[in-house]
């Protein structure tokens, strides 16, 4: 059409070409750390390394690993090991699924801790009392929930699926509602942190 066309070049990946792949897809330095990133994070679970040599030194973070447990009686012996440590102000929040021993044992240890419960945990359980059919949209309609803006129009999105779905659906709403208070606890702590503590599964 007579325009002069302008090339993109990325500062990131080479212009090179393969015979097979056309043009470069990533560097030869995440080739390399691949495979180590993987046998060390997979046999450890360090990362550290590998994504510092991806991302800086300082993108990192850092990750502890305070313990694993199961039962109401392990995971109370836990928080009180947590305790004895060091850790003598009470987490503001938790974030959890069902797990009833950990509810119950933060209470006795941590009772001032509120209480955040996974939605993805609880998209699929109310998605699970619904046919397959109406999945999609409801499944849209609970995003609409737990990504607004703030806790009254979380509340508001709450109550649209309820009447929505309530005549037809009554297992899927009591569901969805029997906790409500700890679906929306997040919304109590900075925004900016809403995307990790109101899922167990940020990712």
């Amino acid at each position: 059409m007579g325009e002069d066309r302008i090339r993109f070049t990325s500062a990131i990946l080479p212009r090179q070409f393969s015979r097979r792949r056309g043009l470069a897809r990533r560097t030869k330095s995440l080739d390399a750390v691949l495979p180590t990133q993987y046998l060390r994070g997979l046999s450890t679970g360090d990362f550290k390394d590998g994504l510092s040599e991806l991302l800086g030194a300082e993108a990192s973070g850092r990750k502890e690993v305070l313990g694993f447990r199961e039962s109401g009686q392990s995971w109370r012996e836990l928080l009180e090991d947590l305790r004895g440590r060091g850790l003598r102000t009470p987490p503001r929040l938790a974030v959890g699924d069902k797990a009833l021993g950990f509810w119950s044992a933060l209470e006795r240890v941590f009772a001032e801790t509120a209480h955040q419960r996974c939605w993805v945990y609880k998209t699929a359980n109310v998605l699970n009392a619904l046919p397959k059919s109406r999945h999609r949209n409801a499944k849209r309609d609970l995003h609409q929930i737990w990504t607004a803006a703030d806790r009254r129009e979380a509340e508001r999105a709450l109550r649209i699926f309820s009447a929505k779905y309530r005549a037809k659906y009554p297992w899927a709403v009591r569901c969805l509602e029997k906790d409500r208070e700890t679906r929306l606890a997040f919304y109590d702590s900075p925004a900016e942190h809403w995307g990790y503590i109101r899922t167990t599964n940020p990712i």
